[in-house]
């Protein structure tokens, strides 16, 4: 980021006054600087982390609660799997299917990633039903920025989703823990959605891997859990009924998936 450039060593004047160890206010003053640019470096050094080239698997729910009556609510549980090369009009892609309630793999449209930290997708021509609701993703088959991790700044408002674009802006940005390191995480605001999300680098969205195009209402959806060679991750924040369906354990062999031609 920009501002990591702007951090200088703090010099300090040595003199011959005692300084002791703990919460005296000249020791917290003269350590708080020292803090904030361990923290600022730590921040600044994290790598970026790509979005998979590999096979990977999002795990995902969708909740209809548009009934008072619990009895008449329901959740579906869906998979992403993206895996596999194909060429769309010139331009390489992973190939990405779809399957809900375990029933069958559809293919969905291609994923790329540029050079500037964007991620591509290609639609297929049409949206797959979740529940009672379409995903809104282009009736076409031209190619749409799903996300972007280039040079985000708080207050960023991105061009991303419906048509015309709705309000997606990035309101905060830290670091999740997902297996051994470290990853950005920017928080989104969408006029859309009626929760939070939360983009993770090398993951998508905390709410859905369509998450730019998708809206609730009565109902909401969530990212349920994330798998990838040598990466296994499941969302903190997860509170539904149905178990997350794939091995949290040793990610060397991920689910057999035949997908349909």
């Amino acid at each position: 980021a920009p501002w990591c450039a702007s951090v200088r060593p703090v010099r300090q004047r040595i003199t011959g006054d005692p300084v002791y160890l703990g919460s005296h206010p000249t020791t917290m003053r003269r350590l708080l600087p020292l803090v904030l640019c361990c923290w600022v470096a730590r921040l600044c050094a994290q790598t970026y982390v790509p979005f998979p080239t590999d096979t990977a698997v999002w795990n995902g729910i969708y909740l209809w609660n548009g009934s008072p009556n619990p009895a008449e609510q329901y959740e579906i549980v869906y998979r992403h799997v993206l895996g596999g090369d194909t060429v769309l009009e010139g331009t390489a892609y992973k190939k990405l299917h779809y399957n809900a309630g375990g029933v069958a793999w559809d293919y969905y449209g291609g994923i790329r990633e540029d050079d500037q930290r964007n991620i591509w997708y290609r639609p297929p021509g049409w949206a797959i039903l979740i529940g009672d609701v379409y995903p809104q993703t282009p009736a076409g088959t031209d190619e749409v920025l799903l996300y972007t991790f280039n040079d985000l700044e708080v207050g960023t408002i991105l061009p991303i989703g419906m048509d015309p674009p709705s309000s997606v802006t990035v309101t905060g940005i830290d670091s999740v823990l997902v297996q051994d390191s470290y990853r950005k995480r920017y928080t989104i605001q969408s006029m859309n959605l009626l929760q939070e999300d939360h983009w993770i680098e090398g993951i998508g969205s905390t709410v859905d891997l369509f998450a730019p195009f998708l809206f609730e209402f009565e109902w909401t959806f969530a990212t349920r859990c994330f798998q990838a060679p040598g990466v296994a991750w499941e969302n903190p924040d997860d509170f539904w009924t149905t178990d997350c369906a794939i091995v949290m354990g040793s990610t060397d062999h991920l689910p057999s998936v035949e997908f349909a031609a």
